[in-house]
């Protein structure tokens, strides 16, 4: 009983800390993730792992920056 509860707990707190990214790669984003971030992305049509690539640099990047994902994608996005 007492390690069920303590795994509730567990996910619960998980659950209350992940955000989900709704974010989008485009070829602005790509540019700018090419030229200043060394994540070397070429043209369109990127692949999922591309894509899940992307949102865990966003996340990193927004974390150590301490701003949200979005806001990071819009600095992105307009560099």
């Amino acid at each position: 009983m007492e390690g069920e509860l303590s795994r509730q707990r567990l996910l619960r707190e998980v659950l209350l800390t992940v955000e989900p990214l709704l974010l989008v790669l485009d070829r602005y984003v790509a540019r700018a993730l090419t030229n200043h971030h060394g994540m070397p992305l070429r043209g369109t049509g990127w692949s999922s792992a591309d894509s899940s690539r992307y949102l865990n640099l966003a996340a990193d990047l927004a974390r150590q920056a301490g701003t949200s994902p979005d806001a990071l994608e819009m600095a992105l996005y307009t560099s």
